[in-house]
């Protein structure tokens, strides 16, 4: 009995040394803490202003680029063409600014929180490298197509367009240009966000005039010159209603098809870009409403019926 006693002391007193290395540690940890909570408060403060000083010049940068298109749209010393490409310079600023400036206060606050050396990061690898490190080869890709995007005026703005790429075709106006995408709105309402990187062909369907096109089924028992007359002056009437759209008087272009029920007249005139689908849908009305003034009636189909009983007779469907 009194050698196991001794056993159970001689146990305790072992471990005596490796309890206290223990509490000597936290206190450790805890006064090193305390010395550089001070410092630690400093930096997180210096490290909010980098990011309010990167949100103040951003923000003045987007003021400074929408004043300076305010004032083209006031003086109107540019055409709508310049004024668009401005838009798309004046986005493409910003979004390269807005990288720009975040990557410089990114890097300012890791040095100030001293979590690495960025000055000999930047020096032995370079900010390409480092995108290419980390796997962002489609992200060179996208900036690089955004750029020549905008520089080699391909679309700007404001400018309807229908574009290929990887994910099919999108079409609808352009809303911005970013250093990366563009972004698309539809007729719907719907926006696409496209990679600059992946677009293979665009259609630009703003760019000079526009040739609004409206073709119009004819029975084949109307006078054919009767009818192309009648829908010829319709056109010319809207055409003049319409002076902000119509470039110049609408021309007759004749017969186009024989259809089995019908044939089909067309009729064209040039356009302002964009306004020819407005235009066209004028066109028609008021063609159809000169038809129904002129007792033309539009064509449908016609079926004969035969009876083996009553013989054959003709009705219309």
């Amino acid at each position: 009995m009194p050698a196991t006693m001794t056993t159970d002391s001689a146990t305790t007193v072992e471990n005596i040394p490796f309890f206290q290395g223990v509490w000597d540690y936290i206190v450790k940890l805890v006064e090193d803490i305390v010395a550089y909570l001070p410092t630690l408060v400093v930096d997180l403060l210096i490290c909010v202003l980098i990011w309010l000083a990167a949100r103040f010049l951003i923000t003045r940068i987007t003021n400074y680029t929408t004043r300076i298109l305010k004032e083209a749209k006031v003086k109107k010393a540019n055409s709508i063409g310049d004024i668009r490409r401005a838009k798309s310079i004046a986005t493409l600023i910003r979004s390269s600014s807005r990288y720009l400036i975040y990557f410089v206060a990114i890097l300012a606050m890791l040095s100030v929180l001293g979590l690495g050396d960025t000055t000999a990061l930047l020096a032995s690898a370079g900010i390409g490298s480092i995108a290419i490190g980390f796997g962002a080869q489609s992200l060179v890709k996208d900036v690089i197509a955004g750029i020549f995007m905008v520089f080699e005026n391909q679309y700007s703005v404001g400018d309807y367009v229908k574009i290929k790429a990887d994910g099919g075709e999108v079409d609808g106006t352009v809303e911005a240009i970013a250093m990366r995408v563009t972004y698309i709105r539809n007729y719907y309402g719907q926006q696409f966000i496209i990679p600059n990187g992946s677009i293979h062909m665009v259609v630009n369907s703003t760019r000079g005039d526009f040739l609004a096109l409206v073709e119009v089924p004819v029975s084949y028992e109307e006078n054919t010159r009767r009818v192309c007359d009648i829908a010829l002056e319709a056109a010319k009437m809207c055409a003049k209603q319409m002076p902000e759209h119509a470039l110049s008087e609408p021309v007759m272009v004749g017969i186009v098809a024989l259809n089995e029920s019908n044939m089909t007249i067309r009729i064209t005139c040039e356009c302002v870009a964009l306004k020819q689908w407005e235009f066209e849908r004028k066109m028609r009305l008021a063609i159809k409403e000169a038809f129904d003034e002129n007792g033309i009636k539009m064509p449908y189909q016609k079926v004969d019926i035969v009876n083996e009983h009553k013989g054959s007779e003709n009705s219309k469907t």
